[in-house]
């Protein structure tokens, strides 16, 4: 029997010993000579809810010793032991609100998940079923002092073990798992005679008995014919309360558990639009870390990806930073890369390693949905519990998945750990809604640490509308501007986005303009009657064609205003105006005042045109985002890192990493 077996019989023991039999001859050897104290005894030991207690073991005659630090939350459910071993070292887990016990090697990261109910920690913690779940036995319990369960116990008065005084109890008990008898003494010690550093004499919630030391004998029958007795002593350097959710309770994301239980934690479900400030951090020897910043727009219902990325700058360059901004347009199957310092602007096919885009047969692409853009829809994920993001103190659901084989889009042996918002945390921080929201992706190899975290996440979608004119001449556009019956401070103020989002989905659904991303410069200003004024800048189609297999058809300027200027002539262009979420559920509708459109002057129709010499390919610009790849990439002449995201569907990996060549086509 393994010293590990009697570490959890001794601390672990939650053993109705109705379920078995004592061995009467050992318990009357070894109870036999019970002190005749004229004293009465003093209670029975009451022990913390949620306690740690920090053991050494040793095995009487083998030159073994074994330090056990134990956790344990009644409150909680959970149980977090870390056995430091020669023999067999160990951290293990338990959870009985998940019915899952997680045992990991110390040497190792992979480790093993048992259903708690079919694993001998079931009768060691004395689980039971409760309301579909299980619940762990008491700290009483645990310790084999339970009143509810017949014992075999006698008080030996006082006595002194380490210098320390301490009362001397005698118990005798079975353990029908491994039939196995033990004879233990107790040393335990009361505080209101002998000062302790961890708790105070006043403290007030229960009177607490710390156990100091403890000799088990035990007597073990599975072989009839060899039925062994051997000694043990525990001593318990530290006991203490703790609270419920100690971080010990976490199971450490950064490793993969085999034979998951089949009840887990589905993955989020990510809404069809989302923004987010990111930073990430590359830590490869013998390279120094290097940190880039990213902001990205996601709106699937649009067709639209945008990414601003923050880099350093190349050498020559006045500003100390590069601001480039990609925008990629599924509607039309082209990207359109802005630089921010410069103000030029490239137009190119969507790349086939663009982020948001899955490359299809025959040279076409087609827009990832929200799970597959973060690559959620991988079965491959396993979820690990509650843990928090050091640094942020955000308590976040975890899921972790190891990919080991090679593909274009995945390298070997590479974890990828998500961090998601708890939803009790966003509660008890104010949120309304408790949506999926993105905290950190770790992604970990033998050779590199990568850390992305997510900042400012909102569904909300943003006020300010993406602005590409700078991929076109000036003359290339029309200045149109009309009028909306309302008042500015009852259709704009309350709520931004709704008469913003609203103006566009009326524009593109009433004229055969397709893709928000030609309409630029929007803008809204109070006028004279009670009245919006509404202008904006109409982009005229591009001339280079795209490579989405179902381009949506672009039309002319001069098409899209004839049809917009006799809709709003027939008093028919009608806008619906979303309210916020405080407002509530709803919608205001309004009105463009008939015959208000007009173009204002300079504005022609000359089609953009496509460079083909640029420093930054659609490809390059690829880059950063939710869950990029990892392989530190030479970004053209910048010479700065940047990372290929992650790729989600369906390979036997559902993301990794890959080291992308340099794609400038300087």
């Amino acid at each position: 029997m393994k010293i590990t077996e009697i570490v959890f019989i001794t601390l672990a023991t939650a053993l109705s010993l109705t379920m078995g039999q004592f061995d009467t001859d050992f318990c009357s050897q070894h109870m036999a000579g019970t002190a005749n104290d004229p004293n009465p005894p003093p209670d029975r030991p009451r022990f913390f809810d949620n306690f740690f207690v920090m053991s050494e073991i040793k095995l009487m005659g083998v030159q073994v010793v074994e330090n056990v630090e134990e956790f344990y939350s009644q409150q909680a459910q959970m149980v977090y032991v870390n056995i430091n071993s020669p023999l067999t070292p160990e951290q293990i887990w338990v959870n009985a609100n998940f019915d899952e016990v997680s045992v990991v090697p110390s040497d190792g990261e992979v480790c093993t998940d048992i259903l708690l109910e079919k694993s001998v920690f079931f009768s060691m913690f004395h689980a039971y079923p409760v309301e579909g779940h299980f619940s762990l036995g008491t700290p009483a319990v645990v310790f084999g002092w339970d009143k509810s369960v017949i014992k075999n116990v006698a008080y030996q008065g006082e006595d002194i073990s380490r210098g320390i005084l301490t009362n001397k109890w005698w118990t005798c008990e079975y353990f029908e798992f491994n039939d196995i008898s033990t004879f233990t003494e107790w040393q335990i010690v009361d505080p209101s005679k002998f000062r302790l550093p961890v708790v105070a004499n006043n403290d007030s919630q229960v009177p607490p008995v710390l156990p100091i030391s403890a000799i088990i004998t035990y007597l073990n029958k599975t072989n009839p014919r060899n039925r062994t007795e051997s000694t043990v002593r525990a001593d318990f350097n530290h006991f203490q309360r703790i609270q419920s959710t100690d971080r010990h309770f976490q199971l450490t994301p950064n490793m993969i558990c085999a034979n998951s239980p089949s009840a887990q934690v589905p993955l989020p479900k990510m809404p069809n639009y989302f923004r987010f400030k990111g930073e990430q951090v590359l830590i490869e020897n013998p390279s120094p870390p290097s940190l880039t910043y990213t902001i990205e727009q996601y709106n699937h219902d649009q067709g639209i990806f945008i990414q601003d990325l923050v880099n350093a700058a190349d050498q020559g360059m006045a500003s100390d930073k590069s601001y480039t901004r990609v925008v990629t347009d599924f509607n039309s199957g082209l990207t359109f890369t802005v630089n921010l310092n410069t103000g030029t602007c490239d137009v190119n096919k969507i790349d086939a390693g663009n982020v948001g885009a899955f490359s299809l047969a025959s040279g076409f692409v087609q827009m990832r949905d929200a799970n597959q853009f973060f690559d959620l829809d991988s079965d491959n994920y396993t979820y690990m519990g509650i843990n928090r993001v050091e640094g942020r103190g955000i308590d976040c659901d975890v899921w972790s998945a190891y990919f080991t084989g090679f593909s274009p889009d995945h390298a070997p042996d590479t974890l990828y750990t998500w961090y998601f918002a708890n939803s009790n945390w966003m509660t008890s921080q104010g949120y309304e809604n408790t949506f999926p929201m993105p905290v950190m992706l770790e992604l970990t190899s033998s050779t590199r640490l990568i850390q992305f975290h997510f900042y400012e996440y909102s569904t909300d979608q943003s006020i300010g509308l993406t602005d590409i004119s700078a991929c076109y001449t000036p003359d290339s556009t029309m200045n149109i501007k009309m009028y909306i019956t309302g008042r500015f401070d009852q259709l704009f103020t309350p709520f931004p986005p709704g008469l913003r989002n609203g103006f566009i989905a009326a524009l593109t659904g009433y004229t055969s303009l397709k893709s928000p991303l030609r309409i630029s410069s929007l803008d809204f200003q109070p006028a004279p009657n009670d009245e919006t004024m509404v202008q904006f800048k109409l982009l005229d189609k591009p001339t280079l064609p795209g490579n989405v297999e179902i381009a949506l058809k672009q039309t002319q300027n001069s098409q899209i205003f004839s049809e917009l200027s006799n809709k709003v002539k027939s008093g028919t262009f009608s806008i619906d105006i979303a309210n916020s979420e405080a407002q509530g559920p709803g919608k205001r509708t309004v009105y463009v005042r008939s015959n208000s459109v007009q173009i204002m002057s300079g504005s022609t129709r000359i089609p953009p045109t496509s460079s083909t010499s640029t420093s930054y390919s659609a490809g390059s610009m690829a880059g950063i985002g939710i869950g990029l790849l990892v392989a530190g990439v030479l970004f053209g002449v910048l010479g700065i890192f940047l990372f290929k995201r992650f790729r989600g569907g369906g390979g036997s990996s559902g993301i990794g990493m890959e080291k992308m060549g340099n794609e400038s086509n300087s």
